[in-house]
């Protein structure tokens, strides 16, 4: 009994680290003169990889659920907030984890992750976005490069507060060291989106590491967006879903 008394708090002290440790908001603005690579880049994340499978299907559900809304604006209290389990409130990470679900994919709760999943293929069912990008780190699967199917994570370029999550649909490569990331973005705009831009994952954080394209790719989808959104915004790293 007194063993699984102490597991129980155990749980509950792990779950607030993860809530309100410093590291996760205003205790990253030392970090901010950095860039993604100096922090979280390492030589393994560099090396090329097929996307696995059941990672493709989780990314044509997300494009399917985009498609499906096409630009309409969403209630507050929707579909995925709904599969969740609230009602009327922010949804970007939600929408992320209806995804993988649809798929089957291993969802962990905050107190799930002690030991450390095993599992090469999984995500969180987390709603707030810096105790989501604790867990990922808490796991070691934070990564400065992107891959399709990871999370990318956006803070602001000042303190690294996290702010909004998306799904990379695609990565590409550049000449110049950048990359051109397509992703899919539930609760922007009350709506699920479409973007592509450049991320250079070599600048440092308040600086800004985001670029936006002047004109979208021949055959484009008509509502990609390509310009900017939050200036005060930066790509703080992905959750590397799968390795």
């Amino acid at each position: 009994m007194v063993i699984t008394m102490g597991k129980k708090i155990g749980i509950i002290i792990c779950a607030l680290l993860l809530c309100f440790a410093p590291s996760a908001r205003a205790g990253d603005r030392r970090l901010s003169k950095y860039s993604a690579w100096e922090v979280y880049g390492q030589e393994e994340q560099l090396e090329d990889k097929e996307t696995p499978e059941v990672i493709q299907r989780v990314l044509e559900t997300a494009y399917g659920a985009y498609t499906e809304v096409d630009g309409k604006r969403l209630k507050r209290a929707n579909r995925y907030t709904r599969w969740y389990g609230v009602g009327g409130v922010a949804w970007c990470s939600i929408f992320i984890a209806w995804c993988m679900a649809q798929q089957d994919i291993t969802l962990y709760l905050l107190k799930d992750i002690s030991p450390k999943p095993e599992e090469e293929i999984f995500n969180f069912k987390v709603r707030f976005i810096p105790p989501l990008f604790n867990a990922f780190e808490t796991v070691g699967r934070v990564s400065a490069i992107p891959r399709p199917g990871y999370t990318i994570i956006y803070a602001s370029r000042s303190g690294l507060w996290e702010m909004h999550v998306g799904i990379v649909r695609s990565a590409e490569l550049q000449a110049d060291g950048r990359y051109l990331i397509e992703t899919i973005e539930g609760n922007q705009g009350d709506t699920i989106r479409h973007y592509l831009f450049l991320y250079d994952p070599h600048a440092p954080f308040q600086q800004g590491n985001m670029s936006f394209l002047e004109s979208s790719p021949e055959g484009a989808d008509e509502r990609l967006i390509i310009k900017s959104r939050n200036p005060a915004w930066c790509v703080k790293g992905f959750g590397a879903t799968w390795k």
